[in-house]
């Protein structure tokens, strides 16, 4: 055991590996101290008199303001179905998501490079910090976090077999892009770059497969069919869905600004991921990840 903390691996990995298990810890203990059992937050009261008593079809697949979010409302109303509506158990789970999410980029890293280093643990502290409060808090942000997280995954299938992505890698990043359909607007991006990518992976090998390699290779590729056929489906009778407007496809948001008042928005957004007490220098926060992201 000591033999293994003496290598500089080792003891960058258990370093990466402590800022992760505190920040998990805090972001429990967060989620323990502030978050509420009993109250609906904002939209969810909203959802929960939209959804009414069970989980139904039509419920899932309407839309909720500009999108649509089945695979979210799906699991939001059953973790309340099943706990009583217990609101914080759900805050719960998705801290264990996120902390699932941040060890298996660490993990990713690892096999990648075939070390660990110091700079891994931006991973967690960037996924787990303060400035993910309010979706730490708000179990209806859900629906924030799986598309992400989804995408990421598939994304790590893809880096860690590079060239030697096997069909069943590819089957498999194909059957998610179904999930991202399902995960709302949020997904629907990484579905199109997704597919672009396993339609050259499959082309640059063409001429060097069989007959019935090549109908293996499709069959493969089925499910990414799938997904492209939902993501047209997904824009049939699209109609905004504002539940306390009357009407409720009339939007209350104001119209958009010009583009100088988006950049600002924008970076003050960017600004804000360093958590709320930026928010007097929110356009700066923001100026300085956007440069942080540009340079790294």
């Amino acid at each position: 055991m000591f033999s293994f903390i003496r290598s500089k691996s080792a003891r960058h990995f258990l370093i990466v590996l402590f800022v992760w298990a505190v920040l998990l810890i805090a972001a429990l203990s967060l989620v323990w101290r502030c978050g509420t059992r009993t109250l609906p937050q904002n939209d969810e009261v909203w959802a929960l008199y939209e959804a009414g008593p069970g989980i139904h079809l039509d419920w899932l697949w309407k839309t909720w303001a500009e999108h649509r979010i089945p695979l979210a409302k799906l699991i939001w109303k059953a973790v309340l179905e099943l706990t009583d509506y217990d609101f914080r158990t759900g805050n719960f789970l998705t801290v264990l998501a996120l902390a699932t999410f941040a060890f298996a980029m660490i993990w990713t890293a690892r096999k990648i490079r075939g070390r660990t280093i110091f700079a891994d643990a931006f991973f967690p502290l960037a996924i787990l910090n303060f400035g993910q409060a309010q979706v730490l808090l708000w179990w209806w942000q859900v629906n924030h976090v799986l598309a992400p997280i989804t995408a990421t995954l598939l994304l790590s299938i893809l880096v860690l077999h590079g060239n030697d992505l096997q069909p069943r890698h590819a089957g498999l990043i194909a059957a998610g892009l179904i999930l991202l359909v399902l995960c709302g607007a949020g997904g629907l991006p990484y579905v199109l770059a997704f597919t672009v990518w396993l339609v050259l992976w499959l082309a640059w090998q063409w001429r060097s497969l069989s007959p019935s390699q090549r109908q293996h290779r499709l069959m493969v590729l089925a499910p990414a069919v799938a997904a492209l056929a939902l993501l047209a489906y997904y824009f049939v009778d699209y109609k905004p869905n504002f539940p306390l407007n009357d009407p409720p496809t009339l939007s209350s948001w104001p119209s958009s600004p010009e583009v100088l008042a988006s950049a600002t928005a924008s970076l003050q957004v960017l600004g804000v991921s360093l958590g709320t007490a930026t928010k007097p220098v929110a356009t700066l926060s923001g100026l300085a990840v956007f440069a942080l992201g540009c340079v790294f």
